[in-house]
């Protein structure tokens, strides 16, 4: 995972390693750790944090933000979509109700497939379910619930 630093943290991690050690690095003037970089040297990198911080390598870890990268969230995103369109099969959706699904929720769609889970999962979370009082309705908390879930485990696990 890719966490994010502002430029004193950068320069101060840095500077605190001994000779011969590099951690941190700069893209396009965006400071990043990477924590698999870190644990391959979690003895060395425990006492700098502590030393810096008063902090264990954990909850040094946990404030900071993540860098998520864009093409993994892409293809998370197409993931997440494949696996709705799979399970709306599974159950049997009708052309009619797929047709509403996609009036209702092609906005969500576009945002999985360019990647901005985080917004898609915004929008998941205001949407109102269908009160299925008509044949077309499809879109149910327990569905809304499952993506929503996909979205978190991308997260979770990147």
């Amino acid at each position: 995972m890719k966490l994010q630093l502002n430029v004193v943290q950068f320069m101060e991690i840095e500077g605190a390693l001994p000779e011969n050690y590099s951690l941190c690095y700069e893209v396009e003037g965006i400071y990043l750790l990477n924590t698999d970089d870190a644990y391959s040297i979690k003895p060395v990198i425990e006492l700098v944090i502590f030393d810096l911080y008063n902090q264990t390598l954990e909850e040094f870890f946990s404030s900071l933000p993540r860098k998520y990268d864009i093409a993994v969230l892409r293809e998370e995103g197409q993931r997440i979509s494949d696996r709705f369109l799979e399970r709306n099969t599974m159950d049997g959706i009708t052309s009619e109700q797929s047709a509403w699904v996609l009036e209702k929720a092609g906005p969500i769609s576009i945002l999985l497939l360019v990647g901005a889970l985080a917004k898609a999962k915004e929008l998941l979370l205001s949407m109102t379910p269908d009160d299925m009082t008509e044949d077309f309705h499809w879109i149910t908390q327990e569905r809304i619930n499952l993506i929503i879930e996909d979205i978190d485990l991308v997260y979770q696990n990147n």
